[in-house]
């Protein structure tokens, strides 16, 4: 194993708190040698790469095509075959039309805010989850971020909305026909200003920068874990429903 992969695996999932706050929800995952899940854009891939090593199988699927080669070519970082993990370039609109599901479980961490339609992402969901598959899903809390920030009209990777608040994103799940199972909040103040800062030390060159975030990480974990304590607004908010 190379050098920068041994320092992936140690500080696995990365230096990015936002990410590690959601690495966190893992616990609430369906686990067993049957369950069969799905990961609408996974990101680094770290929830795919954890339910597929407590699973059956996990599939991820992004519009981007640099993240599905690069969350295939770290498989093996985690002993996992493509058997047990898939991840492929695909939209989650189309996912059904090309056979695949029913899953278990579906995990959609900070995608719905990407996406103009909602309705249409969450009825596909529920229709790819078996009876009393679980959703797990993830957006910005609309009262705490900047409505200062630009939106874009079409689906070109950026934010479509300013997020959703509790009540708006369950009022969204109910319409079409999940039950609600859990919520909680996800990040706070001290993960914002942590995910900022590690943002701007990424934009350094090549190594530099990867080197600059992991140091940065290091530096400013301790002050990120006491301002999160501090905190009483989360950046995020997390609803865990399940099809009736």
């Amino acid at each position: 194993m190379s050098l920068s992969l041994i320092v992936k695996r140690l500080f696995w999932p990365g230096p990015d708190f936002g990410t590690r706050d959601r690495y966190n929800l893992r616990k609430l995952l369906l686990k067993g040698q049957e369950i069969e899940s799905l990961d609408v854009g996974f990101g680094n891939g770290c929830m795919t790469y954890f339910a597929a090593s407590k699973g059956k199988s996990a599939l991820g699927v992004s519009i981007l095509e640099r993240e599905v080669l690069k969350a295939n070519s770290l498989r093996s970082l985690f002993n996992l075959n493509d058997e047990k993990c898939q991840f492929k370039h695909v939209h989650f609109n189309k996912l059904q039309e090309s056979g695949s599901g029913p899953f278990d479980q579906i995990i959609m961490f900070e995608v719905l805010e990407h996406i103009v339609d909602d309705n249409s992402a969450i009825e596909n969901a529920y229709k790819l989850l078996k009876p009393r598959g679980q959703l797990h899903i993830t957006v910005p809390n609309r009262d705490s971020h900047g409505h200062f920030e630009s939106l874009n009209r079409f689906e070109n990777g950026g934010h479509v909305r300013h997020g959703y608040d509790f009540e708006s994103l369950q009022k969204l799940l109910e319409a079409h026909g999940f039950e609600i199972l859990d919520r909680r909040g996800v990040g706070f103040n001290g993960s914002i200003l942590g995910f900022k800062a590690i943002a701007f030390l990424r934009r350094a060159p090549g190594p530099i920068g990867q080197l600059l975030s992991l140091l940065g990480f290091i530096v400013l974990w301790p002050f990120v874990q006491i301002l999160n304590l501090l905190s009483c607004r989360p950046w995020s908010i997390y609803i865990l429903a399940c099809r009736k």
